[in-house]
């Protein structure tokens, strides 16, 4: 998959996406099409195949809107647990 063709590298499609929760490594959106109300997805802002392919500072970097994501889930939704996949 290239970037052209990924639809997470196109993070300012607001039809595909709606976004929660950012930083300058990072971004958090509700899924299209999700499991449950409380289902969203933290993504890296540069491309990568695998999580492995993060720097450091990327890995770092998306666990701030993880747990603003988190918080506002909680205030909507309330839950004591959380599933977190990569």
């Amino acid at each position: 998959m290239t970037t052209s063709t990924c639809l997470f590298c196109d993070r300012n499609n607001a039809t595909a996406h709606t976004q929660i929760a950012e930083n300058e490594l990072a971004y958090a959106r509700w899924v299209k099409f999700p499991v449950s109300v409380r289902h969203a997805e933290v993504i890296p802002n540069r491309h990568v195949e695998s999580l492995f392919e993060m720097t450091d500072e990327e890995e770092s970097a998306v666990y701030k809107p993880a747990r603003e994501t988190k918080d506002i889930i909680v205030s909507k939704h309330p839950t004591s647990a959380f599933t977190i996949c990569v």
